[in-house]
């Protein structure tokens, strides 16, 4: 249990994914500790809404860099279909098998804790 703390603190993740409302959602990340990823853009947040089997991965529809947050509007938004979430930086991509759910399963409270663990 510590080494996935420490290792989710140290890499990119993300820290939370709520929805209020059930027709929107948004998630939020941390570069973690590898400063050179903690300037504007250089982490990008895609995608992979499982909706058919040829599903691809998609690069976040809005992002709102200050508050490292992607917002997903309702056109991109359906409850009862499964989402994962990743981080790519340049050369390398930071996804865990965790950072899925539905959006009727990412309510007011979120999804991840403080640890970026679910």
């Amino acid at each position: 249990f510590f080494l996935s703390v420490f290792t989710a603190t140290l890499e990119p993740h993300f820290t939370d994914c709520i929805s209020r409302d059930l027709e929107t959602f948004r998630c939020w990340w941390s570069p973690g500790s590898l400063h050179n990823l903690s300037t504007l853009g250089a982490l990008k947040v895609f995608y992979l809404k499982k909706d058919s089997p040829s599903s691809e991965w998609k690069e976040c529809p809005e992002y709102i860099h200050d508050n490292r947050e992607c917002f997903f509007d309702s056109n991109h938004t359906s409850v009862w279909i499964p989402y994962c979430v990743q981080l790519r930086g340049q050369n390398i991509t930071y996804f865990n098998e965790d950072d899925c759910f539905t959006v009727e399963n990412i309510d007011a409270e979120g999804i991840f804790n403080d640890d970026g663990l679910l």
